[in-house]
């Protein structure tokens, strides 16, 4: 899915960047970094199970998303979490937003 919605924002000349699995490696939270960075939208599509290692600090989605948040892309990811169905308190403490932020969010 995320390969599908990365080609049709190219097709429209949009710029994405793509977390690939065998981009893991060497620069690669350079990279991710740098990109988070630049973006103006942060969308985050997770496959099933993919929250399940964000108890672990090295955990690459944690770390993907908490450097969303710090660069103030966290109440995007809040309500797409949200609209996941995750419970306050972990989108809490994926975001760093406050349980109360998080409460006041619509999932839209």
């Amino acid at each position: 899915m995320a390969q599908v919605i990365h080609d049709r924002l190219a097709e429209k000349g949009i710029t994405s960047f793509l977390d690939l699995e065998e981009l893991r490696s060497g620069k690669f939270n350079e990279k991710l970094y740098e990109a988070i960075d630049n973006s103006n939208n942060f969308i985050l599509i997770l496959s099933k199970g993919a929250l399940d290692g964000c108890i672990s600090s090295n955990d690459w989605v944690r770390k993907e998303i908490l450097e969303a948040g710090e660069k103030n892309k966290a109440i995007s990811i809040a309500k797409t979490l949200k609209q996941m169905k995750m419970d306050d308190a972990s989108i809490s403490k994926a975001t760093g937003l406050s349980i109360e932020e998080v409460h006041k969010l619509k999932a839209d």
